[in-house]
């Protein structure tokens, strides 16, 4: 792994995609990331039920304690706009395994409300942006994410991507949580939409 382009990711850091721009997570960001996690969709997606409302002291904690984990970004993503839709929580990186995990979070109601369509076209792009930076510049050899069964689009987007299944959890209720890796040599760029324009869902 490069730990230099990790140590790189700083204020000044961002990265352009085809519809979307990487950057540092801000302390600004929080409400808007606030208000998307008290989404009950949102928290189907991520968490596989719905859960009490998170405060603002609530996600000032959680920004504060990743902010200050060395293996640890947290990426927000902008869209053509300039408007922070998302993020990725890129953690648990080693140095000797020369791997990492990426925790997407994903719940713009303008984005949603367009259609899976319009999801499945960010959250790609997105990807393709971070894992060319992973892959290429971190020179990570795998990357993993957790993707649960209640976020069909993201689980066909990181099909496309290339993601293999390499463990299930089965959590009892209905929610089965797909463990996904991706080897830097099986990369691959996916395709936009199915013959006659349609997408698998």
């Amino acid at each position: 792994m490069n730990e230099a382009a990790l140590a790189a990711i700083d204020d000044a850091w961002s990265r352009t995609g085809r519809r979307v721009r990487l950057r540092l997570l801000r302390e600004s960001d929080l409400p808007k990331r606030l208000e998307m996690t008290n989404d009950p969709q949102v928290q189907i997606e991520t968490l596989g039920m719905t859960v009490g409302e998170r405060t603002p002291y609530d996600i000032r904690s959680w920004f504060k304690t990743l902010s200050h984990d060395p293996s640890s970004r947290q990426i927000a993503v902008e869209d053509a706009q300039g408007r922070y839709v998302g993020d990725f929580d890129l953690h648990s990186l080693d140095a000797r395994q020369d791997e990492g995990w990426v925790e997407p979070f994903f719940g713009d109601k303008e984005v949603r409300d367009q259609g899976q369509q319009a999801v499945a076209h960010l959250l790609t792009d997105a990807f393709e942006t971070l894992l060319a930076y992973l892959f290429d510049e971190m020179r990570l050899s795998r990357v993993m994410v957790e993707c649960l069964s209640t976020h069909p689009v993201l689980l066909q987007v990181l099909h496309d991507l290339g993601f293999s299944d390499v463990g299930r959890i089965d959590h009892m209720n209905g929610v089965i949580s797909h463990v996904m890796e991706l080897r830097r040599d099986a990369r691959r760029v996916p395709p936009t939409t199915l013959p006659g324009g349609s997408r698998r869902w």
